[in-house]
C-alpha cells in the first residue's frame, strides 16, 4: 500500500461522527501526515451548518485518539462559491498535500479534474453516520449519541442541544 507523506481529508463534520472517525483511521493508514480540513467554516447556526468551526475542531481533537492525533492537521477553511476555483482555493491556504481522501462525489471530481489522486474511504454503516440523518434525529430529540462519539455527545449536551436546533428548526 502507497504510504503518502501528507493527506487531505476535507469534511463539514455537522457533526463530526463515528464514519467520519472511520475514515480518518482510514486515512491516517495511508499517509504520514493528514490534514483535516473543516470546511464551511465561515458558516455556523443554519439548519444544514449547526455548528461553528470553532465547534467542530473541538469534536474532532476530543475525539481522535492522542497517537493519531499528533499526525493530524486541522484547519478550518472558509467555502467559497465557485466550485471550478475550490481546488485552487484549498492549495492556496492549505499546507502542501499529495492525495485526497474523500467519497463526496463532487470532491472527486473537482480534485481529479486537477490531476489530484483521490482515494475513497470506506463508508462505514452509511444508513446511519450521515450529517443529515444525525441532525435530524437531533432536531426530533430521537436516538442519536449512538451516532457519534461519546465525546461529541457529551459536548453537544453541555451546550443544550436541543435549544441550539429549536432555534434552527
Amino acid at each position: 500500500m502507497q504510504k503518502f507523506p501528507t493527506g487531505l481529508l476535507p469534511g463539514r463534520f455537522q457533526p463530526l461522527h463515528k464514519g467520519h472517525i472511520g475514515a480518518i483511521r482510514w486515512s491516517l493508514a495511508r499517509c504520514k501526515q493528514l490534514i483535516i480540513m473543516v470546511g464551511t467554516a465561515n458558516e455556523s447556526r443554519t439548519r444544514k451548518n449547526p455548528f461553528s468551526a470553532s465547534e467542530r475542531i473541538q469534536m474532532l481533537k476530543r475525539s481522535i485518539p492522542p497517537s493519531l492525533l499528533s499526525r493530524c492537521k486541522i484547519i478550518p477553511l472558509r467555502d467559497i462559491p465557485d466550485d471550478s476555483k475550490w481546488v485552487a482555493h484549498l492549495q492556496k491556504n492549505l499546507p502542501r498535500f499529495d492525495a485526497v481522501f474523500s467519497a463526496n462525489p463532487l470532491v472527486k471530481k473537482l480534485a481529479e479534474g486537477k490531476g489530484l489522486q483521490v482515494l475513497i474511504p470506506p463508508y462505514l454503516r452509511r444508513a446511519e453516520l450521515e450529517g443529515t440523518k444525525i441532525r435530524k434525529l437531533m432536531l426530533a430529540g430521537k436516538k442519536w449519541r449512538n451516532r457519534v462519539p461519546t465525546a461529541v455527545s457529551r459536548m453537544l449536551e453541555g451546550k443544550k442541544l436541543q435549544a441550539l436546533l429549536a432555534k434552527l428548526g
